[in-house]
């Protein structure tokens, strides 16, 4: 593997974990990791596309809060 694709993985895994805390304690939404680049929603049950789309929402707010601190 490229070694700039390793800094990108580390990265994104840290990206990963800063966004699942952001969603937990911010949006109360519960989230695990399957593996660094792939974020799950818990428990893994049926969510209607209201749901999936306020995730969506929070997660954009999580990735902006994210790149704000670090900008």
């Amino acid at each position: 593997m490229p070694k700039n694709s390793l800094s990108f993985l580390n990265i994104f895994s840290c990206f990963s974990k800063a966004s699942r805390k952001i969603l937990l304690e911010d949006y109360k939404t519960f989230t695990g990791e399957a593996k660094p680049n792939v974020i799950r929603l818990l428990p893994s049950l049926h969510i209607s596309d209201k749901e999936i789309d306020l995730f969506l929402k929070n997660l954009q707010s999580a990735v902006h809060q994210i790149s704000n601190t670090h900008s």
